[in-house]
């Protein structure tokens, strides 16, 4: 589903909201019914996952929440609400989904290297369990990479 959703995942708009392939209310039904609910799903909460704060205020968001636990993400796309509250389970998906989106757009200089490890790092260690097969392996070269991992707070 992570590798589909991949695939779709700007479908309904682009970080900025410059492109929008499709009308996100008009158009999820058909897309439901081709890519399967749970890849849909995983679009239609790709542009808030892409949005998510690193620390919310009520530490329940992507990023911060207790493993585990639901977390809320912020209505970004036309129809959503302020603020969606998605299952545990989505997790993963989406933080899979947000740095193989960033690694497609980001490609580190070698002098920068250190600092983009450090940033994914930082960004990341509260959900740095939920990393396995080859984003784990990508994790353990960055902390390799990275001079001194600071805590996003």
């Amino acid at each position: 589903a992570v590798c589909m959703a991949g695939l779709f995942h700007s479908v309904y708009e682009t970080a900025g909201q410059r492109h929008q392939a499709c009308n996100v209310i008009t158009s999820r039904p058909r897309l439901r019914a081709v890519l399967g609910d749970e890849v849909e799903q995983l679009v239609y909460l790709f542009q808030s996952a892409n949005r998510a704060p690193c620390a919310s205020a009520r530490r329940d968001g992507l990023w911060d929440a207790p493993l585990g636990s639901s977390f809320v993400l912020p209505g970004v796309l036309p129809g959503q609400p302020r603020e969606m509250v998605c299952g545990p389970e989505l997790r993963a998906p989406l933080v899979h989904l947000y740095w193989a989106n960033d690694i497609d757009q980001t490609t580190p200089r070698e002098l920068a290297r250190h600092e983009y490890a450090e940033d994914v790092l930082s960004h990341s260690w509260r959900v740095l369990p939920l990393f396995s097969g080859g984003f784990a392996a990508w994790i353990r070269r960055l902390r390799a990479q990275a001079r001194r991992p600071r805590h996003c707070v």
